[in-house]
């Protein structure tokens, strides 16, 4: 992989390839409230789509907002600090070394 991003075929090829390491797949979809992007009507969120499915084969899902630091001027969804992120990486049973593909609905 040269890139950030991954193709839906690398995926699938990487996912299905035998003695590659696992990848794992992680949906981290947050829906924007008052926007285009806002929880699709009759949802209750992001985890209850994710719940519902579809979804990827073996994805996990990723709680953005559970994680996000709070900033002192109070604006939402900041990253968390390294702690919190490895912490929440490995309750999803996500080692630091693993391969991570992250997608959202959108």
């Amino acid at each position: 992989m040269e890139t950030g991003l991954v193709s839906c075929e690398w995926l699938k090829a990487e996912l299905e390839r035998e003695g590659a390491g696992k990848v794992h797949v992680v949906d981290s979809t947050w829906y924007l409230p008052n926007s285009p992007f806002a929880v699709p009507e009759g949802c209750s969120g992001a985890q209850a789509a994710f719940s519902a499915g579809p979804r990827l084969p073996g994805s996990v899902f990723f709680d953005v907002d559970a994680v996000s630091s709070q900033h002192p001027m109070g604006l939402p969804h900041m990253l968390p600090n390294e702690e919190t992120f490895s912490a929440a990486m490995a309750a999803l049973g996500i080692e630091p070394d693993a391969r991570v593909v992250g997608y959202d609905r959108h």
